[in-house]
C-alpha cells in the first residue's frame, strides 16, 4: 500500500520470522535512506503487539517485534496494523527540510552534489560528494534561502515532492558544516502541521 497517509489498516500475517513479521499488506513504510521505518502496533487476536522498526529487503517488509512475541505469531492469523501517526507527522517535516535544503543547494551550488542524508528528529544531515567543499559564507546562504522561502509560506516543489505550505515546519536554528557535508538543526514544529497537504509522487521516497 503506498498511501502515504493510511495510518491503519487489516491484513493477514504470511511470514513469521527472526527479522520481523510480514503481512499481505500494510500501511508501514519501511526504513530507507531518507526515512526511519515506521513504528507502531499490530493487533492479533485482541493483542496489542508493538513493533519497533519497519524493515525492506528485496521482496517483503517487516515489522520488527520483540522476539518474547514471535510464538504467539502465525501465518494466516488476521493483523490490525496500526502506525505511530505523530512519528509519522515528523518523518515528513523531516523529509520537507530535507527537500528544502535540496532545493537551495541546486539553486545556489549547482556543482554540488548530495551522497545520502541522514535524518532524526530535528536534525539532518547532508553528505556531500568527495572534492566539495562548502564554506561559512556557503552555508550562511543556504540558511538565508531556506528561511525566506519558510517565513514568506512559499511552497515545496522538488523532483515530484510538493507541499503548498512551509510556515509549519520550523525555521533553522543551528547549521554547521562538516568536511562530509552539512549539519542542521531545526526550531520546533506547530503542532496543527497539515500533513495531508504533501503530495509525494514516489514510493518510497528518493532524492
Amino acid at each position: 500500500m503506498n498511501d502515504l497517509f493510511l495510518t491503519e489498516c487489516l491484513s493477514f500475517i504470511i511470514n513469521v520470522t527472526d527479522k520481523g513479521i510480514v503481512c499481505s499488506k500494510t500501511v508501514a513504510l519501511p526504513k530507507n535512506n531518507l526515512y526511519e521505518g515506521d513504528r507502531g502496533i499490530l493487533t492479533v487476536n485482541r493483542i496489542r503487539i508493538p513493533f519497533t522498526d519497519t524493515k525492506k529487503n528485496s521482496s517483503s517488509i517487516y515489522h520488527v517485534v520483540e522476539p518474547d512475541f514471535l510464538n504467539d505469531l502465525k501465518n494466516g492469523l488476521e493483523v490490525r496494523i496500526e502506525i505511530d501517526i505523530k512519528r509519522r507527522k515528523q518523518q515528513i517535516i523531516n523529509l520537507l527540510r530535507v527537500y528544502l535544503f535540496l532545493m537551495a543547494i541546486d539553486f545556489l551550488y549547482p556543482e554540488i552534489k548530495i551522497k545520502n542524508t541522514h535524518v532524526k528528529k530535528d536534525e539532518i544531515c547532508l553528505k556531500i560528494t568527495k572534492n566539495k567543499v562548502l564554506s561559512l559564507n556557503n552555508i550562511e546562504k543556504i540558511s538565508i534561502f531556506i528561511n525566506d522561502i519558510i517565513s514568506k509560506n512559499q511552497p515545496i516543489n522538488y523532483k515530484g515532492n510538493y507541499m503548498p505550505s512551509t510556515s509549519y515546519i520550523g525555521n533553522i536554528k543551528t547549521i554547521k558544516t562538516r568536511p562530509e557535508g552539512i549539519i542542521a538543526k531545526f526550531n520546533n514544529t506547530q503542532d496543527n502541521f497539515p500533513w495531508y497537504l504533501f503530495y509525494n509522487s514516489h514510493s518510497p521516497f528518493i532524492l
